[in-house]
C-alpha cells in the first residue's frame, strides 16, 4: 500500500501557473481603475470651478468678472477679464493628475451679473486609456459625455 501525500510536481507548476497570471493581470485592472478615478476627478473640479467662477461673477464679487484656467496638472478659479490680467491674489487652484491632459477651450471668464460665459466649448480630458469630455453651453450649464 502506498501512502499518499504531498503535491505532484504538475499540480505545482498548475499552482504557480495560475498565480502568475492572477498577479500579471492585477496591474492592468489597478491601472485601469486609477485612471478613472483620475480622469472623473478632473472633470468634476473642473465643473465644480465653472460653477463658482459662474456664481462669484453673478453675485458680481469684488466688483469683478471671474473666471477658470485650465491647464495640465490644475484648474484655476480668477478674478479678472483674463487669466494674464487676473488678480492672483484672488486665485484658487485646484490641482489634478499630471497623468490627466487638457485640451479644447483653456479659458473661461463669466460675465459679471448675468454669469453668462464669454466663450463656449468642449474641455477634453484624457489619459492613456480614457478620454472624456465636458461642454459648456451658451448660458453657462454643463453638459457631461
Amino acid at each position: 500500500m502506498r501512502a499518499q501525500g504531498g503535491f505532484t510536481m504538475i499540480e505545482l507548476l498548475m499552482s504557480l501557473a495560475i498565480a502568475g497570471i492572477v498577479l500579471a493581470v492585477s496591474p492592468l485592472t489597478f491601472g485601469s481603475f486609477q485612471e478613472q478615478h483620475q480622469i472623473e476627478f478632473a472633470v468634476q473640479a473642473s465643473a465644480q470651478a465653472l460653477r463658482r467662477a459662474q456664481i462669484q461673477a453673478q453675485a458680481v464679487a469684488n466688483d469683478q468678472t471671474w473666471g477658470v484656467f485650465f491647464q495640465n496638472g490644475s484648474v484655476t478659479i480668477f478674478q479678472g477679464s483674463s487669466y494674464a490680467a487676473r488678480n492672483s491674489a484672488f486665485d484658487e487652484d485646484q490641482q489634478i493628475a499630471p497623468e490627466v491632459t487638457l485640451g479644447g477651450v483653456a479659458e473661461v471668464v463669466y460675465s459679471k451679473l448675468t454669469g453668462e460665459p464669454q466663450t463656449t466649448g468642449v474641455i477634453t480630458f484624457e489619459t492613456l486609456h480614457e478620454t472624456r469630455t465636458l461642454t459648456l453651453l451658451e448660458k453657462g450649464a454643463l453638459s457631461y459625455d
